[in-house]
């Protein structure tokens, strides 16, 4: 260390430093949708400083103690015949789980897993407590460890997570708090060199007057807007952002240089009528902004539906999808890409048990609403761009531009659409029967494992009676019509509830 640091100083830098952990670990628990209780964060992180410290300062102390503990366990191990290679074994076997399982978590946007998030949070607990102990306590690098929290916070905010900008005021003022304290122990311990008259009083002032300036700063945060206005380059986005945005870590909202109608692919927040953009329920905003106009041409004797994204998971509080290794082409990627006016229905499944359809063109004219999403009517047969993008599409049927639409381009979509024989959809198997393969079954019937008993219960009473998929689907339909009123003025849906339970 720089120099020696007592006790009571340094009880001070662990408290200062457990609370700029508590602040990013619940910041990094927000963005990742994990749960720990506030005091386990505080608990691990002060067990973290007191090591340290301990390593630190009384280095042969601590290494005496690890000695004594370590042959204490290895005496407990032999003394009942314990198999500590094969416990060591499976300790490790759980940690590579777990590291896999994050890093898919992080990319993919798989279900979570609570007990891995539970490991994930404590290693983070420990390795942010290590890393601003050596920053603050031994180099006394207390800008960069500022500095480092803002960009971390940040990055969270880039992606999406809103509330990262509450946890950067309060990272700051903590911050301040410890540069101010940290500047006064460098000042003191000057004093004490140059033997100048000091009283022990100073410090309280000192303290006092830096939580004041601290308290005007961060005032005058709180008078920023958290909408921020967005930058209108072309090149940034192309250039800048839109490569940090792909680098594939999970989103949670949109780009912070597009405006707030702007998302990367369609959801119920691209239009501003709720804030979140995936979790199911919560209150409606109207709003009469214009947000695109749609032409459609050919035969509309039926209901048309525009289809901007394609989920195919239930999360028990949205709907999500996941990466299917078949659809993969062979350059590795989930999407694979074609050029404006290529045949696309072929792709996106079998064609043979379609005996008739209906052809029909959408024509999209985006005005205050740019996604990458190509809004179709299912089955989309080619798509028409006037403008410089590709266009990707992938296993599940969702189609979009390999770069946002320029200066809300038209575009157009040529759709066949499958001619429903009612007939032959009443005569369809049930899915516990033939023609569907297990991997259908695990990929479109898959539910979460806490969706609640009594939902599954009112599923089977519902549909006990009947044998085919149009029949149960039919009966839902007919329970849902008959006891439920459609309306919009829908509540938020409290934390750790299922959705449909909610509902229900």
């Amino acid at each position: 260390m720089r120099s020696k640091v007592t006790a009571g100083k340094y009880i001070i830098y662990c408290t200062i430093i457990s609370l700029l952990v508590y602040i990013l670990t619940k910041a990094f628990m927000g963005y990742m949708n994990f749960k720990m209780g506030g005091w386990t964060i505080v608990a691990v992180s002060a067990a973290v400083n007191i090591i340290m410290y301990l390593l630190f300062s009384y280095p042969l102390i601590f290494l005496s103690a690890f000695a004594v503990m370590f042959v204490f366990a290895a005496v407990l191990f032999v003394s009942t015949k314990f198999d500590l290679a094969f416990t060591a074994q499976n300790l490790y076997g759980i940690f590579q789980n777990c590291i896999r399982w994050y890093i898919t978590y992080l990319f993919n946007n798989i279900q979570l897993n609570r007990q891995y998030s539970v490991i994930i949070t404590v290693l983070f607990v420990i390795i942010i407590t290590a890393v601003i102990f050596l920053l603050v306590v031994l180099k006394r690098y207390i800008l960069l460890t500022m500095v480092s929290g803002i960009v971390a916070l940040s990055f969270m905010w880039f992606f999406g997570y809103a509330l990262s900008y509450k946890y950067m005021q309060q990272y700051l003022a903590v911050s301040f708090i410890l540069y101010a304290f940290n500047y006064y122990t460098i000042k003191e311990a000057e004093w004490k060199r140059k033997k100048s008259i000091y009283t022990k009083k100073i410090s309280i002032v000192w303290m006092s007057g830096a939580a004041v300036s601290m308290a005007v700063v961060i005032l005058l945060t709180f008078l920023f807007p958290i909408q921020i206005k967005p930058l209108n380059s072309r090149w940034l986005n192309d250039n800048v952002f839109s490569k940090i945005y792909n680098l594939g870590f999970r989103e949670a909202g949109r780009l912070p240089n597009q405006s707030s109608e702007t998302n990367e692919i369609f959801s119920i927040s691209s239009f501003g009528y709720q804030d979140g953009p995936s979790k199911l329920g919560g209150p409606v905003s109207f709003s009469n902004k214009l947000l695109l106009k749609v032409k459609i041409d050919g035969d509309v004797s039926f209901p048309v539906y525009l289809r901007g994204s394609v989920k195919d998971v239930y999360t028990g509080s949205m709907w999500d999808n996941i990466r299917h290794s078949s659809a993969l082409n062979n350059n590795g990627h989930d999407n694979i890409t074609i050029s404006s006016g290529n045949v696309i229905s072929s792709l996106l499944g079998n064609e043979d048990n379609i005996k008739k359809y209906n052809e029909i063109t959408t024509t999209v004219y985006p005005e205050a609403m740019d996604v990458r999403s190509i809004f179709n009517v299912w089955k989309p047969y080619m798509a028409q761009i006037n403008f410089d993008s590709n266009i990707n599409y992938s296993e599940d049927g969702q189609i979009s531009f390999s770069r946002l639409a320029a200066n809300k381009k038209e575009y157009k979509v040529i759709s066949r659409v499958p001619v429903v024989y009612a007939d032959e959809l009443k005569k369809g198997k049930a899915a516990s029967g033939g023609g569907y393969t297990r991997k259908d079954m695990y990929r479109y019937l898959e539910l979460p494992t806490n969706i609640p008993q009594r939902v599954m219960n009112l599923t089977k009473e519902i549909t006990g009676e009947y044998k085919t998929d149009y029949e149960k689907a039919s009966a839902i339909q007919s329970y849902l019509r008959n006891n439920y009123r459609y309306t919009l003025e829908t509540s938020i849906v409290p934390d750790g509830r299922d959705f449909v339970d909610y509902f229900l």
